[in-house]
């Protein structure tokens, strides 16, 4: 059953979400999705943590600030997006200036492709890098249909990731 995107809504990680928010960090925990394998143990604080380090506060020496957006549908987190706000080789070869998830609820529904167009649409100023694993296929369909630019294709069969420039809707995507 497809959503309608129309009832969805992007905002901006704020400490009023924190209610939807454990409930949605419980089941990325619960799926594996490996962002949330390291804020679980604390979830009472996670959401303050995401909305610190938008801000450059408390962060590990050589992160970034990034700003976390939510896709809400009636109450409930289906999907969050994150944009990191700086760059280094390793994120540009390793991580990616974005990071996505669904939960498995919610996938195939529209929510990966709404979050992305957001940020391209609304956030980005310059070109990014997004990388998925090869075998991600729903995720490498999101990335292409927003625009991404494939620039590399890396690794083995087990481990290959994909590399992707996504440009600012206002600027032409590269070749």
């Amino acid at each position: 059953m497809q959503t309608d995107t129309s009832e969805m809504q992007i905002i901006t990680a704020d400490l009023s979400l924190n209610s939807a928010f454990k409930r949605y960090m419980k089941i990325c925990n619960h799926c594996g999705i490996d962002f949330y394998q390291d804020l679980y143990p604390t979830p009472e604080n996670a959401l303050d943590t995401i909305v610190k380090h938008a801000k450059g506060v408390d962060l590990h020496a050589n992160f970034f600030p990034y700003c976390t957006h939510f896709c809400i549908q009636d109450g409930e987190i289906l999907g969050a997006i994150r944009l990191r706000l700086g760059s280094n080789a390793f994120i540009k070869q390793e991580i990616g200036h974005i990071g996505y998830e669904t939960k498995p609820s919610a996938r195939g529904k529209g929510v990966a492709k709404a979050l992305l167009m957001y940020v391209k649409d609304q956030l980005l100023i310059r070109p990014v890098m997004i990388i998925c694993d090869a075998s991600n296929i729903a995720s490498t369909k999101v990335i292409r249909y927003c625009g991404g630019i494939l620039l590399e294709d890396k690794g083995t069969d087990s481990d290959a990731i994909l590399r992707f420039s996504l440009s600012p809707s206002s600027m032409p995507n590269h070749e």
